[in-house]
């Protein structure tokens, strides 16, 4: 699985001009499953996630949590991560998921997060316009197995 979370102050997600997810402060995180995400531990994953330590402390160091600054998280599914340019301009997508693979991993991870922090989710597959606000700014890219 490949993330990119990034530290915002808002972010919403739309699909033609209704507004289906938004948070005020938190993590954006796009998530992008690739053919060998079969046998993923949602819990190391998503701890790992909310562990990271990328909010500012009171001396403007990066060592808080999303919780410790009680945030919230906004997922949103991303195929393109998987993207390959490497030998071509036009981006081959053969690295990513099954749609219907990808789906029910998506879907089975957006649970273990809303177990364990107030989380909000895009609609798996559509086609949606993402707007937010970068703090800092953060945006970190993370791979998992």
């Amino acid at each position: 699985m490949r993330f990119v979370i990034q530290r915002v102050n808002n972010a919403q997600i739309f699909q033609g001009n209704l507004c289906i997810a938004k948070i005020d402060f938190g993590l954006l995180i796009y998530v992008g499953i690739g053919i060998n995400d079969i046998k993923i531990d949602y819990n190391k994953i998503v701890n790992k996630l909310l562990n990271l330590r990328i909010f500012e402390d009171e001396n403007k160091k990066l060592n808080l949590n999303i919780n410790d600054v009680d945030g919230k998280v906004l997922l949103i599914s991303q195929f393109t991560l998987f993207g390959d340019v490497s030998s071509s301009n036009r981006p081959s997508f053969s690295k990513s998921a099954k749609f219907e693979e990808a789906k029910v991993i998506y879907y089975n991870l957006y649970k273990e997060f809303k177990n364990k922090i107030k989380t909000l989710s895009g609609n798996f597959g559509a086609n949606m316009s993402v707007t937010y606000t970068n703090v800092g700014p953060v945006t970190i890219t993370l791979e998992m197995e």
